[in-house]
Formats: structure tokens, sequence, C-alpha cells
């Protein structure tokens, strides 16, 4: 069976572009005899943390109606595959899911759609649970109703399918979390400064985001992260507790104000890393606390991450959190500090907190049964 995979793949690293490399390492271990996959990469960076001969880069270009050729850049190297199911799994671009859709049926392959987070809600169904489409959200619909099955990282997701009449069996709830596939070199890869910043630490935060703006709203939380770390610094100067911020693609302006920002509240708790490290996952078990101040979110895969390696999560309500995270209300900064101020007392006190419960239903497996039953 040939399964073709449209979406992310390192670098950069986020929620989608894991998730799927995940999945090809747990493929590659397991299922390569009985499943032949090609990914196609629809990153924009040359550089791949992997050099697999089957992850194809999509040919880009500079013009304004890329958006449109970038997917049509996929027609030859498809009908030289010759897949027997297309999943697209990548950001919530409309015209590349209903290309990818159209390809399927040109090619007579079954096609599968994941919805990644809350794009899907935002571009197909407004901010709102909706019975109602604009003329533009009904064509849209009209295409991804017609895809063979649709795969949700959250209830509300099914929820919406369902207000618009897409049929239980068509529809998978798999989370995103794949467990990643620890190796003893991402450990030793991770550079001396930021080894020696987590060693100087009695307590160590993680945190991770990017550039990214909703309705003039920091996305990530990246300025609530600061505002707790100076407060951190004034409530507890007795201690060291540091945050590890891990910047995603961000631009050269963006880093040079957030730079500035920390050195004039004189945050010198706080150690930013953009490049120098392949794997997160190690910094995340090495974390005691991992901070996720988003104002809207998927089934985070780093949050799953976070508690597959039992380190504690504080999280906003933005979206339904997995069982085992604490939880503050949305972009509310003393709800936010008072939560973490309360969880780093417990952890001075040497107290346990909680127990490692993260889910470890294989959700890697649950994809190839449905590819190998679809």
């Amino acid at each position: 069976m040939k399964i073709a995979i449209i979406g992310p793949y390192p670098k950069p690293y986020g929620g989608i572009s894991v998730h799927i490399r995940n999945f090809t390492l747990y493929y590659l271990k397991t299922h390569h005899d009985k499943l032949k996959i090609n990914i196609y990469n629809t990153s924009n960076q040359k550089e791949l943390v992997d050099d697999y001969d089957f992850i194809k880069r999509i040919p880009s270009s500079r013009l304004k109606i890329n958006f449109i050729l970038r997917p049509l850049g996929l027609i030859k190297p498809l009908i030289h595959f010759k897949p027997d199911i297309i999943h697209y799994s990548g950001s919530a671009s409309w015209v590349m899911r209903i290309i990818t859709l159209l390809f399927s049926k040109t090619l007579r392959a079954k096609s599968i759609l994941s919805i990644h987070g809350a794009g899907f809600k935002n571009n197909i169904f407004g901010k709102n649970l909706v019975k109602t489409l604009s003329l533009t959200q009904k064509i849209i619909w009209v295409f991804i109703k017609n895809y063979n099955h649709i795969v949700c990282d959250n209830h509300y997701q099914i929820r919406n399918l369902k207000v618009l009449g897409y049929g239980d069996s068509k529809i998978s709830l798999i989370s995103e979390f794949i467990p990643p596939i620890m190796r003893e070199e991402d450990y030793e890869k991770i550079p001396d400064y930021i080894q020696n910043f987590f060693t100087k630490n009695q307590i160590n935060l993680y945190g991770m985001g990017w550039d990214a703006n909703i309705d003039g709203v920091d996305l990530y939380g990246i300025d609530m992260m600061l505002k707790l770390m100076q407060q951190i610094k004034l409530r507890y100067n007795e201690l060291k507790i540091g945050l590890t911020l891990k910047l995603l693609n961000v631009s050269d302006k963006y880093l040079e104000k957030l730079n500035k920002e920390i050195t004039e509240k004189s945050l010198d708790n706080i150690l930013i890393i953009e490049r120098d490290i392949r794997e997160v996952y190690p910094l995340i078990e090495k974390a005691d606390i991992m901070i996720r101040p988003t104002c809207t979110d998927g089934d985070s895969v780093s949050i799953r991450e976070a508690l597959y390696f039992n380190t504690e999560v504080i999280t906003s309500n933005a979206v339904s959190r997995p069982k085992g995270c604490i939880v503050f209300k949305n972009r509310d900064q003393d709800d936010f500090e008072k939560k973490a101020f309360s969880l780093i007392e417990k952890l001075v006190k040497h107290e346990k907190v909680k127990e490692n419960i993260e889910n470890k239903k294989n959700n890697a497996e649950k994809i190839i049964n449905l590819y190998m039953n679809l």
C-alpha cells in the first residue's frame, strides 16, 4: 500500500511537523516493510533534520500566487508515485486542502484530512459553533465533506463536523502526540551554555513560541511569560528560577525587540534559544515546569510530551486541556502567576504534585490502522 502524506517536516519545529516526524520515525522502526510512504514537505525551510529519500520537497515560488502554484507542483510527483491514499496533514490552507482532494479524485486514491488546532474552526466555521455558513464557507465545505475520512485532535472539531452533517463513521479522534524516539545523541548535542543554564537553576521552566498574533493578541503568550519571570525574580530573589524560551522561526526584527525588552527589564533568568538545538524533547524532559499561555490552541504536542516525561504543565484554558495540566484563565496574568507561584512553592518543598498520567495509547499505530482499514 502506498501512502502520500502532505505536510511540514522539520525544520522548523512546530506541533504539526514534530507530529509528522515522530510518526515517520515510528513507521521506519515498525512498518516500513508493510507500507510505502512518501512525505511531500510543505515547509519553506531548505534544511531538513533527516535525509530520507522518501521526503520530497514541493517546488516553491516567490510570486504572490505561490499559494496556488505550489500545490500544483504536486501533480507530477503524485502521478509518478501512484498512491492508494493521499493524506493532507498540513496547515489550515483551504487551497491545499481542496487541491489535495482533487488530486485524490483524479488519481482514484482515497483521501484523509487531518485537522490541527483552531485553524479549521476559523477558516471554515468562523469563531463559534455555527449552523449557517457564508457562501465562501459553503464552497469550501462542498470539497471538505468529500474527503473519505477526517482525523480530528479535539471534540470541538468533531462537534462542528457533525453539525454540518459529516458522518460519525468517517471521523476519527486521534491525538497529535506520538512519543519521540529517544536517542542518546539528542542529549549529547545540547550545547554547554544550555546545559549550564539548567544546572545553575534550582527550578527550570520551559516555554516556546514565535511572533504570531490573533486579533492583536500574542498567540503563544510570550508577553505573559516575560511578566511572569519579572514577578518570579522579585518574589523569589533567594532562589534561582530560570525560563528556557525556545523560539520557532522568528524574524530578526522580533528577536531584536524581544532581547531589548529582556535587557531593559534585567531578566537574566531567561535564556532564549533560537537555533543551536535540533531536538527539544530533552529540554522538556529536563524542565520542572512547562508553561504554555496560548490564547488559542489545538491538542498541543508539547503539552503531551511534557506530561509523558512527568514535567508539570501550566497552561491556559483557551481549549480543553489533557488531564494532569494546571489550568489558568485565558489571558489572565494574575491567575497565571497565582498558579505558577503555588506550583513553585510545592516544588521547593519537594512535594510530589502528580504521577505520570499521560495517555500511553499508541497514536501512530491508530493512524497506520486507519490506512490499512480505509
